[in-house]
């Protein structure tokens, strides 16, 4: 079939156009944003984006080393590979995703897109490496403009803020002080669902409670998790 007459075949061009980026061959694109579960739709298509997923994994833990190791100077190993773990984690890739507006593009089966599959972090994480790798291959296996789309995206304030996991810090904290693990609950969301926010509130038993907000609801949590812990002096404000 014809990507043409293809239902629901997204405009790829204006996914070119977001991410500054013309494949040479765009086959390359169409398999980064073909999702596992699309491979079972009846117009035959047979292929997904998790061997890109796989390739698109270790090009942007490159790109993002050599941006870090020149970016951060006369810093010791330890601390990159703290900076560089923040900036590839799934959080990260699904936030830059979000950015470019990668769900709409994406290929899903019917299953997945009634599940909000477009919006899921892990599903736009995967995508967003896939991506990646797709530029790559469609450059020969050279890392200039998979480089180029990287910094022009994960520069927009990301490299100039760092990372805290504070859901693990917290958990940290809470099984030092022999209190149990923290619950998170949605307590509302809001805006339209393609561009929500969502607010969570964490609770404790010995230590309260917090709120936070965020594009998803992993964000909300990292969100609620640091407010409580900056409240309790665990981190500073």
């Amino acid at each position: 079939m014809n990507p043409k007459e293809r239902p629901h075949w997204p405009d790829f061009s204006k996914l070119e156009e977001k991410i500054s980026y013309t494949f040479k061959d765009r086959s390359f694109l169409v398999e980064a944003m073909c999702h596992s579960s699309y491979t079972k739709h009846p117009d035959g298509t047979h292929i997904s984006n998790e061997r890109l997923e796989f390739l698109g994994d270790r090009v942007v833990n490159l790109c993002i080393s050599d941006m870090i190791y020149h970016k951060l100077k006369n810093q010791p190993e330890g601390r990159l590979s703290k900076r560089v773990a923040s900036l590839v984690r799934k959080e990260t890739l699904a936030e830059v995703a979000r950015k470019i507006g990668l769900g709409e593009f994406l290929l899903l089966g019917k299953g997945e897109r009634q599940n909000d599959g477009a919006d899921k972090e892990n599903i736009l994480a995967d995508a967003m490496e896939a991506i990646l790798a797709a530029i790559y291959l469609d450059n020969g296996g050279t890392i200039t403009e998979a480089k180029k789309v990287i910094a022009s995206f994960w520069s927009e304030g990301i490299l100039e803020t760092s990372f805290v996991d504070a859901k693990s810090r917290l958990q940290e904290w809470l099984q030092k002080q022999g209190e149990p693990l923290p619950e998170y609950e949605l307590e509302e969301m809001m805006g339209d669902a393609h561009d929500a926010t969502f607010r969570v509130i964490v609770k404790t038993e010995k230590f309260g409670e917090a709120i936070g907000e965020g594009k998803s609801k992993q964000q909300a949590q990292q969100t609620a998790a640091q407010a409580l812990l900056v409240a309790k002096g665990v981190l500073g404000s």
